[in-house]
């Protein structure tokens, strides 16, 4: 694929193979790396009949679109990455006519950088325009902006503000939660009375030990457990007794943040001996296709061999098949070609309503000079990028998929240059028929969103026997989960128990969790749904 201009390909009678069907085609054998990469294509307009005697001719547009797809189809294409500026003149028009998908779109050209370096102060005005006429992907992008101070003024504020719009929540947020870590305890839903859920505690004796986590954007003010102070360390860290000789107890958690925002975790603890079957939760969410592909590259050529990816990735599968009912797929110590392969293929079987997990387990890297994070393949040579697997190759695929909601799990070096922006999340105390309401809801909605292992600092391979410190944390928690949750309550305890573990190993490495930027995230958030 030549790498300089907008390419014209077949004559228009070929777009009709596959314009407008609702999957897209199954990927040719044997297609190049380039083939399989997502450009900007301008398709044709479509030959319409119109009775028996009259035709016309619909309107061009353009779209993203794996290279090979755009070539049957009959499209003008162009590579953003090789040339922004043939790239730019496909949207530009109709971001222009204001179309709020183009002016999006190009929006994100200029933050990207159409020349050597980009241009934010224009991204923020296309932004702004898409954002007027309720644009969900143009909002985030947006508050993004205004969160850093790029190209606009510096005001958190109101990025709280425009995260919120974009994902329909109002106000602004105030974050404070409560994690239970040691054991591992996620609390149901309560009841339509609210009365407090009943949870199974192992373990022997009379007394259990609890170990959590309370985190506050504003900083904690105050933790009480049952009515009573209770100590909390620098980092949020906190410890507390439980009583169950007379045979369970009630267990409550209230924090208070400095700007007085409140938290409360309230469950009645009993043994796990004398717990009651577990409740079957009738929660009306529609009867989604899960899918996952996971990547684990740990027989590298040419960089240092890993212990643990492939292990991770064969947990990773075990708990996905067996608890939440996914049909994975799994690479094992791949190309970039196999990836790229990978992608094309999901996108060739998966439908719209369909929800999708990428698991990547593996060597990255990041470029200090744009801060471009990358996968690195198994025959990826040390000093030569350009047979890695960019984030910004991953965050293309995952655009160009048509399906429902995605959510990529990173655990390697550099994984936070996925998200580099905050999720904006509810914390309003929804109970019964209230919670699952909005469960539902946001079950509908598009999302694009990343958990990652780290920041922009390495991550540790190994640090829990046969999985790494994160998988490990994740496996921990994804067992603990009895409902239907969505990731960013699950991140929640995630993250706090992978910070307590930490602590111990002396490991400087945070978990992140935010919609993947350029990829289409609109609003909502990724479900898991374990099986009955």
């Amino acid at each position: 694929m030549a790498a300089t201009v907008i390419q014209r390909l077949s004559a228009l009678g070929v777009l009709l193979l596959s314009a407008c069907a609702s999957t897209a085609p199954t990927p040719p054998a044997n297609l190049s790396e380039e083939q399989l990469m997502i450009v900007d294509c301008l398709l044709q307009g479509q030959v319409r009949q119109l009775g028996n005697i009259a035709t016309s001719l619909s309107a061009r547009r353009p779209q993203k679109l794996p290279a090979y797809e755009c070539a049957q189809a009959g499209g003008e294409f162009a590579l953003a990455t090789r040339d922004p500026a043939r790239a730019l003149a496909i949207w530009l028009p109709f971001a222009q006519q204001g179309n709020a998908e183009a002016q999006t779109q190009v929006g994100e050209m200029y933050e990207r950088g159409i020349g050597s370096v980009p241009d934010y102060a224009t991204a923020a005005t296309w932004y702004t325009k898409a954002s007027q006429q309720g644009d969900s992907r143009a909002l985030i992008n947006l508050a993004s902006l205004h969160e850093r101070g790029l190209g606009v003024k510096r005001d958190p504020l109101l990025a709280a503000r425009l995260f919120r719009q974009a994902s329909g929540q109002a106000g602004v947020p105030g974050r404070i939660t409560i994690d239970l870590v040691e054991p591992v305890i996620v609390v149901p839903t309560p009841g339509q009375d609210g009365a407090a859920p009943t949870v199974p505690l192992g373990g022997q004796g009379e007394r259990r030990e609890l170990r959590g986590k309370v985190s506050s954007d504003a900083g904690v003010r105050q933790l009480m457990f049952n009515n009573k102070p209770l100590a909390v360390d620098s980092q949020g860290l906190f410890r507390a007794e439980l009583d169950l000789s007379q045979g369970s107890s009630d267990v409550r958690f209230t924090a208070i943040d400095r700007q007085g925002t409140q938290a409360l975790l309230n469950f009645r603890a009993v043994p796990a001996s004398a717990a009651p079957s577990a409740l079957k939760v009738n929660h009306g969410l529609p009867n989604t296709r899960y899918h996952a592909l996971i990547i684990a590259n740990q027989g590298y050529r040419h960089w240092p061999q890993l212990k643990n990816p492939i292990n991770d990735a064969q947990d990773m599968k075990r708990m996905l098949e067996q608890r939440y009912d996914f049909q994975v797929t799994t690479l094992f110590d791949a190309t970039r070609r196999d990836m790229y392969a990978a992608f094309n293929a999901l996108r060739a079987r998966l439908k719209p309503e369909d929800n999708l997990l990428v698991f990547y387990a593996g060597h990255g890297d990041v470029d200090e000079g744009n801060q471009r994070g990358y996968w690195v393949p198994v025959d990826g040579e040390r000093e030569n990028r350009s047979n890695w697997m960019s984030v910004v190759d991953v965050t293309d695929q995952i655009n160009a998929l048509g399906v429902r909601q995605v959510l990529v799990i990173a655990d390697s070096c550099y994984s936070g240059t996925m998200a580099r922006t905050a999720l904006p999340v509810a914390d309003a105390d929804l109970v019964g028929e209230r919670h699952w309401d909005a469960l539902r809801a946001i079950s509908q909605l598009r999302a694009r969103v990343a958990l990652t292992s780290g920041g922009l600092e390495p991550v540790v391979d190994g640090g829990a026997g046969r999985n790494s410190l994160f998988a490990s944390s994740l496996l921990d928690v994804l067992a603990a989960v009895n409902e239907p949750i969505e990731t960013r309550r699950l991140f929640d305890t995630l993250a706090a128990r992978f910070s307590l573990r930490a602590m111990r190993l002396k490991v400087q490495q945070k978990p992140q969790y935010a919609p993947i930027r350029f990829a289409g995230h609109e609003a909502g958030d990724f479900i898991f749904v374990p099986k009955r």
